[in-house]
């Protein structure tokens, strides 16, 4: 079985011979080609694709991963930061006023050089590569990418005060990145994940999510949907508060933080939404070793009570210091272990 042919079957709930895992791992492929992630290498396309297919052949998940978060962001006009060696970061806001917002133009991704970036790449690495393995295209949601624009507090005072300020420029964000989705499909991509921390509970109330998040994030999801992408949605920050209301969002299946046990979040989806995660990226990633990353994929296995309609994932995504060594180990663990799901407690020894 293909990795193409494994994921596709976990999402619509077939046999697979073993669970799919994604590694998160494009911020680690740049240091094994000599480079540090940065700002130079998000521009250049050449080098991005090399450095995701050297990682993969070193972890050998069962997709690619690549960003677009970074490219959406800039071709939007956010000032960003970017620490050494680490992901871009909020620098000051682009955008103060309403006015403003509504001036914001689409832009093309086709010629927007950002966008641009991203979507050469994947047409690098099918060409190199070919279709076996699943192109798993990341990007920030709505509101992730507002606060880039606005800056943190300043969206929390607006959601707050100036709803309509809200909506024009949560609208913007929207279209930009489906028709940057409509591109990525174009280019040969197959799923499209939206990251967003800044709609999870931590930040906003699960009034607000059903009332603010679930029809800006729901347009989005459905509009990635129609591309013809898998839509996942990544709300991340303990979506237990939320995790009823999600199902309402548009999303074609969910890629769950590590403070959710997949094991049961599958319980709660299983033949509804497939799930993803389960990976702990600071304790078992980026502490463990490769044989304390081998017993926490062994252990979290065991409690799954199916073998289909879930990924293995890292809960976050990842720093560019996660040891690769640790990333091939969760990938070759799942692999080892995965006969274990949905297995009786008792014949789970070994």
């Amino acid at each position: 079985m293909t990795s193409r042919e494994r994921v596709f079957n976990a999402y619509k709930f077939k046999p697979v011979d073993y669970i799919p895992v994604f590694a998160n791992d494009a911020a680690s492929g740049p240091r094994l080609i000599g480079r540090d992630f940065d700002e130079d290498i998000l521009n250049d396309p050449e080098a991005l694709a090399k450095a995701e297919l050297a990682v993969w052949e070193v972890v050998r998940a069962d997709c690619f991963n690549i960003r677009t978060a970074y490219a959406v962001q800039k071709s939007l006009g956010c000032k960003l930061y970017f620490p050494h060696d680490d992901h871009h970061q909020f620098g000051e806001a682009a955008i103060f006023t309403k006015e403003q917002a509504e001036a914001i133009k689409i832009p093309d991704p086709e010629t927007e050089p950002h966008l641009k970036v991203v979507l050469d790449q994947i047409r690098l690495m099918r060409k190199e590569a070919g279709d076996e393995v699943v192109y798993h295209v990341t990007s920030h949601g709505v509101f992730n990418t507002v606060s880039r624009l606005l800056g943190v507090e300043k969206m929390m005072n607006v959601l707050a005060t100036d709803r309509d300020f809200f909506d024009v420029i949560g609208n913007k964000v929207t279209d930009t990145i489906i028709w940057m989705a409509q591109a990525v499909k174009r280019a040969g991509g197959d799923i499209f994940e939206l990251a967003d921390g800044m709609c999870s509970p931590s930040v906003l109330s699960p009034k607000m999510f059903t009332d603010i998040v679930i029809p800006h994030q729901g347009r989005l999801l459905r509009g990635i949907h129609d591309a013809g992408l898998i839509a996942q949605f990544h709300p991340c920050g303990g979506e237990y508060p939320i995790i009823d209301q999600m199902k309402d969002t548009g999303a074609d299946s969910f890629w769950f933080s590590e403070l959710v046990d997949i094991a049961v979040a599958q319980k709660i989806f299983y033949r509804r939404f497939p799930v993803a995660g389960g990976v702990d990226p600071a304790n078992t990633l980026f502490l463990g070793t490769p044989e304390t990353v081998d017993r926490d994929i062994k252990a979290m296995i065991e409690r799954l009570k199916h073998k289909s309609g879930v990924i293995i994932q890292p809960g976050c995504g990842l720093a560019p210091n996660i040891p690769v060594e640790n990333l091939k180990a969760m990938v070759d663990a799942v692999r080892k272990y995965s006969h274990l799901a949905g297995r009786k407690k008792d014949e789970n020894i070994a």
